[in-house]
């Protein structure tokens, strides 16, 4: 056996090895995973990102985060997706996703009206984000003569 040809070689001829067991413990190491927080313009979804720090030997491991549903203006919380990971204790600092609201601009277009008859109003509504539709409620107009210009003081989305 191999104590047995130790035994045999110089300077282990004069000793007589005795062996005794011994309990080895590997504990988890920390890794400390940080949500970045996030803001993102209403229509828009931006990327959730995160600083890990503390993995060991190399290790690459799959750490995803996720945030509360939700996309209308507000915070919502960004939140570690799976935290369990066989060889460490997981610390996670939560970030938050904004969503803050998209600037629109409604242009009217221009109205020819002849006295006495009733007009539509036609406007243009820019950077509004694809398939949402809304109705815009003219409050109140100021009727300028001889002129025949309509000034629109306010909207109110319905």
């Amino acid at each position: 056996s191999l104590n047995e040809e130790i035994l045999n070689v110089a300077p282990f001829k004069n000793y007589r090895i005795l062996s005794s067991s011994a309990n080895f413990v590997i504990s988890k190491a920390t890794l400390k995973v940080e949500a970045h927080n996030v803001t993102a313009i209403y229509g828009n979804e931006e990327e959730l990102e995160k600083t890990v720090t503390g993995l060991a030997y190399g290790d690459q491991l799959d750490i995803q985060l996720e945030r509360e549903q939700g996309d209308v203006v507000g915070d919502y919380q960004i939140t570690l997706k799976n935290d369990k990971f066989d060889n460490y204790v997981v610390e996670f600092v939560s970030g938050t996703y904004t969503i803050i609201a998209r600037e629109i601009e409604v242009v009217a277009k221009d109205v020819t009206k002849v006295y006495g008859n009733s007009e539509t109003l036609e406007f243009d509504v820019v950077n509004a984000v694809d398939n949402i539709s809304f109705s815009v409620r003219f409050i109140r107009l100021i009727y300028s003569s001889p002129s025949c210009s309509f000034i629109i003081s306010a909207i109110d989305s319905l």
